[in-house]
């Protein structure tokens, strides 16, 4: 979903353990080169933060499922920042590997993201059902 750089290879992911013998926290890095001990968080934009924190939260969510009963994912304006190429891949995932285990509830500022994500989930699969909310129209 997201690379460091065009045809880059990605961003990866390591974890370091705490020890017992000293006061050490476990501690999880982002890098976007395995070779260096830079954290990647520090040469990201914003869109690509926003991206690496949905990636992560989306493949605990789907790994560590923490109820059998609470099968919905709420995302407060999930590509706000991000460019055209990682909406169209965020969509896609949630398309092919969240919307058919979860009900998917977004939010979004902009009328014209919200069609769009409609229309691409709607083409997807006959069954899924959009319902489009504005919130000036709820009378809240």
């Amino acid at each position: 979903m997201l690379q460091n750089y065009q045809q880059g290879f990605g961003i990866f992911l390591t974890y370091k353990e705490a020890t017992e013998t000293t006061e050490e926290k476990a501690v999880i890095k982002f890098k976007s080169d395995p070779s260096n001990d830079h954290d990647a968080i520090h040469q990201l934009s914003t869109g690509q933060l926003a991206v690496v924190s949905l990636a992560f939260t989306l493949s605990l969510n789907t790994m560590f499922k923490l109820s059998d009963h609470l099968n919905f994912l709420m995302i407060d304006d999930p590509i706000q920042d991000m460019d055209a190429m990682n909406v169209l891949s965020f969509i896609e995932i949630l398309r092919h590997g969240i919307i058919k285990k979860y009900q998917i509830i977004l939010s979004t500022y902009s009328d014209s993201n919200a069609l769009f994500m409609g229309y691409k989930f709607v083409n997807s699969n006959s069954k899924i059902d959009i319902d489009y909310k504005n919130v000036r129209e709820l009378g809240v």
